[in-house]
């Protein structure tokens, strides 16, 4: 999965570059250059209102005793969309400008929260009950030894049923 992320990145500037040449044989250079432009100002634009939206959010989840995990989310959506517009290109500009319909980010947001409970619920149990067997049935058995040590005096109590609580030293 990593190597697909790896060939994705290393072919998204051509991919970007290729867009802006068929852009720019639509509008014409200048127009495809100011389109880069307003998008990066765009982005600083969405850079700065982020922050009074996030905070906002994050006082109406805490005032209702929540966890402002939505918000939270909203806000790195909407950090990442901004970014994304400054650097130029319009495949950028087209991902971010998805990023801000709250269909598309109530989708993303509903999967990654869906991954986040399976992981979380898989370390639980984990840690509950240790890794899952593997099929081979390969396990990690522990082998130990004790040693049974006596105190020096016995009490009037141990004495009188002659049993002295054994002390485990591991």
């Amino acid at each position: 999965m990593a190597w697909i992320f790896f060939i994705f990145l290393l072919a998204w500037p051509f991919l970007e570059l290729f867009v802006l040449v068929e852009i720019a044989g639509i509008l014409g250079w200048p127009g495809a250059i100011f389109g880069l432009f307003a998008s990066a100002l765009l982005g600083l634009v969405v850079l700065q209102k982020n922050n009074l939206s996030v905070a906002a959010g994050f006082q109406r989840d805490l005032n209702r005793g929540e966890l402002p995990m939505r918000a939270l989310f909203d806000a790195a959506a909407a950090a990442f969309s901004g970014l994304l517009l400054l650097i130029p290109g319009y495949l950028g500009t087209g991902l971010a400008l998805l990023l801000f319909l709250p269909p598309v980010r109530s989708l993303v947001y509903g999967e990654m929260a869906l991954k986040a409970k399976t992981r979380m619920y898989a370390a639980r149990t984990e840690a509950r009950w240790g890794p899952a067997r593997s099929e081979s049935g390969d396990t990690t058995i522990i082998d130990g030894d004790f040693t049974v040590v006596q105190t020096g005096e016995k009490k009037a109590a141990d004495k009188k049923n002659d049993k002295t609580p054994p002390l485990l030293l591991l």
